[in-house]
């Protein structure tokens, strides 16, 4: 084959299921993307270049999909995964003939995606193909295998099509006509499923009202103080900033009547480190941040309802990223650590290297030196730790609760579900994301919304620079922006 040939047909592979994905949401270009990329499996015979070949479209396609947090070393792995695909194409031709490769191609694919969106630093089933049906009609196929379903499904589609070029010289329009058919019944299995799923929601048996907050400043005053000490002289005027950094969320929840509010991850990014709070050392050996444990023990005893909130933890010597959970009487009940840490955010595996670009981040302005200077990457002595568990126990609910980037593991939720869990409750901080802030939430709330319809349960999401929301198990979403300090999201939750 031509070089300027496959080069051609690998980069418009990768511009359709850019286009197929969210913000474009040009969601019938992902039965299409696929078609360029195995022709071109088709005409070339040499292992090499099939790699070659599939390494610029993998490339082409996570820097379009994700240009605003791609970087060559969170998802590098997940490409070098997925080049098993061309490899497994190429054995299958060599030893099984062309034919038994060709109707391999959508197992082959389904698995080498379904374990690149799996692998690396930071899962990316958002751009994994099964995510395009999160827009159209067909939401519903996530009853069948979550992503894996959806992404066999996709590519089923498009290899149906593929064929008909294939076989065009033998009954081409067979293949066309059966990629018709099944885009038809799978529409109407979708709306089915989605219609069976409203109405188990709606019938279940409790019920919950669920204030969901949302917050836009990038910055406020207690962002940067993650390891400080405060003096008993200034430990008064320290608690009286963080009471009135709270005292508008508390002016609107004060005549609302809910059961329980998330807050957002890191809304008070302080970590205290010699601050005590009695009950959490008692119960959770936490020994820092007692001044603010206590400034949210307040808020749920004010508002008269549960509160979730996260702030960083120290246990044992060792930092987490936690949810703490507070009862209406502000006991606190409960503790959930995050397990799957943000490298170069939360932790480093790579001690005193790192790649040399990192080095542009200190450079250019003070802003970007005060915002990078003391991260992970640069002071692995920083670093949090990996947490353990799943749900949490929270009077009488089984709560799971990711924190920011675990909500894009859905294997890790499905295991929670499993276990119990009666809702998914997402605090998130988007502070890290410096462009495409609107990329990205589109393409989460894309995979907030087919996790919801996956795994049956309702997942209310509150965050900084992130919505407040409440996705519920039929595909439907309800939620607010962030313009403002403070956004109050009420909705009611059936569990």
């Amino acid at each position: 084959m031509k070089a300027r040939l496959w080069i051609i047909l690998v980069v418009v592979s990768a511009a359709l299921q850019i286009f197929s994905l969210p913000p474009y949401n040009f969601w019938w270009l992902g039965f299409l993307f696929a078609v360029p990329l195995f022709v071109f499996y088709l005409k070339e015979g040499r292992l090499w270049r099939l790699i070659f070949g599939t390494l610029i479209y993998r490339f082409l396609f996570a820097l379009g999909a994700v240009y605003f947090i791609f970087d060559p070393v969170v998802f590098g792995i997940p490409i070098i995964v997925f080049l098993g695909f061309p490899v497994a194409f190429f054995v299958a031709r060599r030893f099984l003939g062309e034919r038994a490769a060709i109707f391999s191609l959508p197992l082959f694919w389904a698995v080498f995606d379904y374990l690149a969106s799996a692998s690396g630093f930071f899962p990316s089933f958002a751009i994994n193909s099964g995510a395009i049906l999160g827009q159209g009609p067909f939401l519903g196929l996530a009853r069948w295998g979550g992503f894996l379903g959806m992404g066999f499904f996709v590519i089923l589609v498009n290899w149906l099509i593929f064929l008909g070029y294939y076989r065009r010289h033998s009954r081409p329009l067979i293949p066309i006509l059966l990629a018709v058919g099944f885009l038809l019944l799978g529409w109407q299995i979708s709306s089915a499923t989605l219609a069976s799923r409203l109405k188990a929601y709606e019938v279940l048996p409790r019920s919950f009202r669920i204030a969901a907050i949302s917050t836009n400043p990038l910055g406020t005053e207690f962002d940067g103080l993650r390891n400080i000490e405060i003096t008993p002289e200034k430990q008064a005027e320290f608690l009286a900033r963080i009471e009135a950094f709270l005292a508008p969320l508390k002016e609107k929840l004060s005549a609302r009547q809910v059961d329980l509010v998330a807050l957002p991850e890191a809304l008070v990014d302080v970590n205290v480190t010699n601050d005590v709070d009695k009950e959490a050392l008692q119960k959770f050996n936490i020994t820092n941040n007692g001044g603010l444990i206590q400034s949210y023990r307040a808020l749920a005893r004010s508002a008269g309802t549960r509160v979730v909130a996260n702030l960083t933890t120290i246990e044992q010597g060792k930092k987490y990223n936690s949810n703490l959970f507070f009862s209406p009487s502000g006991e606190l009940e409960a503790v959930y650590h995050k397990r799957s840490l943000a490298i170069g955010g939360e932790y480093w595996p790579f001690g005193t290297w790192r790649p040399f670009y990192f080095g542009w981040f200190l450079k250019g302005s003070q802003a970007n030196a005060a915002r990078y200077g003391d991260n992970v990457v640069f002071h692995p002595e920083y670093s949090f730790s990996f947490g353990k568990g799943g749900t949490v126990l929270f009077d009488n609910l089984k709560i799971a609760s990711p924190i920011c980037l675990e909500i894009h593991d859905p294997t890790r939720l499905r295991r929670a579900v499993r276990g119990g869990a009666n809702i998914i409750i997402n605090t998130s901080s988007n502070l890290w994301v410096p462009l495409g802030i609107e990329n990205y939430l589109a393409l989460t709330n894309n995979l907030r919304r087919i996790e919801a319809v996956w795994l049956r349960v309702p997942i209310i999401v509150s965050g900084r620079r992130d919505i407040a929301g409440i996705f519920t198990p039929d595909g439907s979403i309800e939620s607010i922006g962030f313009a403002n300090q403070f956004n109050v999201l009420i909705g009611e939750v059936k569990f």
